[in-house]
């Protein structure tokens, strides 16, 4: 079975080993190699592999459902990448 979820645009806050993607109207999404959970989170995702290539973040990980890939685009924006992967 495969699902894709598509957001367009989405605030976006990095800790330390956590990625907390923030659609507006849409629940939050945890990604992270830890097993902490925090509040407010509808969805957590465990990563297994992290990639930058041309400013963009390529996430991909298993839940309890399955495996996914998340690709995050940061082209065009003033943001050091390689500071937070």
């Amino acid at each position: 079975m495969s699902t894709k979820l598509t957001y367009c645009k989405a605030d976006i806050v990095f800790l330390e080993h956590e990625v907390f993607i923030i659609p507006f109207n849409k629940p939050i999404l945890q990604v992270s190699s830890s097993p902490e959970i925090f509040p407010y989170v509808s969805l957590n995702f465990k990563t297994s592999y992290k990639k930058i290539h041309d400013n963009i973040l390529e996430i991909k990980g298993d839940t309890g459902l399955g495996s996914f890939k998340i690709t995050l685009n940061f082209k065009n924006k003033n943001f050091d990448l390689h500071s937070v992967a």
